[in-house]
């Protein structure tokens, strides 16, 4: 008897159904997980950054309702079904998709149709691992369609991955060709706004200055309009005061030129206290840094004498010395 036809024992029951129940808590704990992600409200930093999560929750649910078909298929098989079922009517249809092996070792799928039978333990060992972290491992006493629909299982969770990258990178590229017709836009508006804003102020200095303009050359009009009626004035209180005597025009003119004369001097004398002052402090200064510049100099020169004096005495006391010695050695 095959190891597929053999009904299971009641340990490999048992063992199944654990195993089963182990799937089951995994299963519902994601999905509660998922719904969890669902139904929250985001919050607004996950809002801004969180296409790409909302991207991969979009993904995650094909992968989470074809676990829940391939755990339904799993539980269809009771315990005490589960033989009669492989050695009756063997897996579903839908699941009969075994792995080859190629060349390099890795796992190739098979369609239903080009399926051979082999035998369960060549089964075994063609099949591959599972995904790290994806559903506890199977018993060495699985059945052979339940290790298949595990396959199932991850190639599809392995092709909605493949998927969600694949969208991920097309709405990232999508937004980032959003976000440069959006700064193009922007530009060319904040260009526009900017062009009317320059054009407002330029229009509005033109006609401040035109106002400016026309108010200096009415005041100038007033002026030259007083200035005309005061000379005027003047021209008949003269004539007046010729009339009256030619003595007051001549006196009035000797004062206006002795008052003149005497601010004139006044600014003069002013000036030239000004101008004596700064060129004292300036002399000052100059001759402060001239003596500055004398006393440094002679400071050195009498360093430089004093110390050619103390070399000078230390040879010639070094000579003596030396002297001294030789006679002393010659004695």
């Amino acid at each position: 008897m095959d190891a597929d036809d053999r009904r299971p024992t009641p340990a490999e029951t048992n063992a199944g159904d654990d195993d089963v129940d182990d799937e089951r808590l995994a299963l519902t704990a994601m999905t509660a997980e998922a719904d969890d992600a669902d139904d929250r409200r985001p919050t607004p930093a996950e809002r801004n950054a969180g296409d790409d999560d909302v991207d991969d929750e979009d993904d995650r649910r094909p992968a989470l309702a074809g676990a829940a078909q391939a755990h339904e298929w799993e539980d269809r098989a009771a315990p005490g079904a589960r033989g009669r079922m492989a050695a009756v009517a063997g897996p579903p249809a839908c699941l009969q998709v075994l792995t080859a092996a190629d060349a390099v070792g890795r796992p190739v799928l098979q369609s239903p149709a080009k399926t051979q039978p082999m035998h369960h333990d060549a089964h075994v060992r063609t099949l591959p691992p599972l995904l790290p972290g994806a559903m506890p491992p199977l018993p060495a006493t699985a059945p052979l369609w339940r290790r298949a629909c595990r396959v199932a299982h991850q190639v599809l969770a392995a092709v909605v991955v493949i998927q969600a990258a694949v969208r991920k990178w097309q709405g990232r590229r999508r937004l980032q060709g959003l976000c440069s017709a959006a700064v193009v836009i922007q530009a060319a508006e904040r260009r526009h706004r900017a062009q009317l804003r320059y054009d407002g102020l330029r229009r509005a200095a033109i006609t401040v200055q035109r106002s400016a303009r026309r108010a200096q050359w009415q005041r100038r009009a007033r002026n030259t309009a007083a200035v005309t009626l005061q000379g005027a004035a003047r021209r008949w209180l003269a004539e007046r005061t010729a009339e009256a005597g030619r003595d007051t025009e001549r006196a009035v003119i000797v004062i206006q030129r002795h008052v003149r004369g005497r601010m004139r001097r006044r600014d003069l004398g002013l000036k030239r206290a000004a101008a004596v002052c700064i060129q004292l402090a300036i002399r000052a200064r100059l001759r402060r840094a001239a003596l500055d510049r004398s006393a440094a100099a002679a400071l050195q020169l009498q360093r430089h004498t004093r110390g050619w004096q103390q070399r000078r005495r230390y040879h010639e006391y070094r000579k003596i010395r030396e002297k001294s010695a030789g006679i002393l050695q010659a004695a």
